[in-house]
């Protein structure tokens, strides 16, 4: 017959280690609780750290997303600050002809040609 840790002289029927005047071995158990305390600790940081690098890798997808956004945003913002500047210079040189013209009776190159096409076109007309 083999002997099991039931039978065992340092074990009790329940199978836990004692001294060998009967009492629990505590130094046993209490060796044998660290031993799988360590295992879950390092189970949990090897699992936290899946995780803190899946977590990292998103954000630096994320932040890729994003800087290309703001690129784009600071391109549009651009793209209509040159429209507005264009817009503004129109509408200056447009205001500084008229007051220009109005101002000493000279008229633009512009003014003349459509003068020259409005006189014609009442020619035709009659």
């Amino acid at each position: 017959m083999t002997k099991t840790p039931t039978n065992h002289p340092n074990y009790n029927q329940l199978g836990i280690p004692t001294t060998p005047d009967g009492y629990l071995n505590l130094n046993t158990l209490q060796a044998r609780a660290d031993e799988e305390r360590q295992q879950r600790v390092k189970e949990s940081n090897s699992y936290l750290e899946e995780i803190s690098q899946e977590a990292l890798k998103k954000q630096r997808n994320n932040q890729k997303l994003f800087g290309k956004a703001l690129q784009q945003i600071k391109k549009d913002n651009e793209v209509r600050k040159e429209k507005e500047v264009a817009k503004a210079i129109a509408e200056a040189t447009a205001r500084a002809e008229r007051e220009a013209e109005r101002k000493f009776g000279v008229k633009t190159e512009k003014i003349k040609k459509l003068d020259k096409v409005y006189k014609e076109t009442l020619k035709n007309l009659f």
